[in-house]
């Protein structure tokens, strides 16, 4: 058999497939987080904690189409199994991380303990923000158990603990087929 019929033959078994909803994700087209950026630096909320706000542009592909209660329903930084997602050490993780809130369109404020900045300074550190699977908030289909989203920030300071950069990546968890 040559190429081109090999190639014809797998094109027609996906669509077959895919229009019997076997095998076809369509939840994970496009980006949720474009332009993900600090809004603010840190901001003081009381003697014990501070907070950053980040924000982002509009999701292209499904993640568009995403409403704000599925931005509402954001854990930071402990999954669903209890795990902080950037420590084995749960305890050391929630005595830094206090969590996030989505606080208007396209922005989650999260929460620190105030001795972040000098305990870091003059280096990064990272946290999660966790989103479920998108099926209960959009039209859309997968395979499999309950996906799941993330978005790690990694803040970089200056001596003096003030943030002078910053970067973030989003990642999708696919459930088990």
């Amino acid at each position: 058999m040559d190429n081109g019929i090999r190639v014809y033959t797998m094109v027609l078994l996906m669509l077959w497939f895919c229009g019997f909803g076997v095998g076809c994700d369509t939840c994970n087209v496009g980006e949720t987080f474009v332009n993900t950026r600090l809004l603010t630096g840190f901001e003081n909320i009381d003697e014990n904690k501070i907070s950053l706000t980040i924000t982002w542009d509009e999701g292209s592909g499904r993640a568009k189409d995403l409403p704000d209660s599925y931005f509402e329903s954001v854990m930071m930084p402990i999954n669903e199994e209890g795990i902080c997602l950037d420590s084995n050490a749960t305890e050391e993780c929630m005595a830094i991380y206090f969590g996030a809130v989505y606080r208007e369109h396209h922005q989650f404020q999260t929460l620190f303990s105030n001795a972040v900045p000098e305990f870091f300074a003059s280096g990064d550190f990272s946290f999660y923000m966790y989103l479920p699977d998108r099926r209960e908030h959009i039209e859309c289909r997968h395979p499999g158990g309950e996906d799941g989203y993330s978005l790690k920030a990694t803040i970089f300071l200056d001596d003096a603990g003030e943030i002078i950069d910053s970067a973030f990546v989003e990642e999708v968890h696919l459930g088990a087929i």
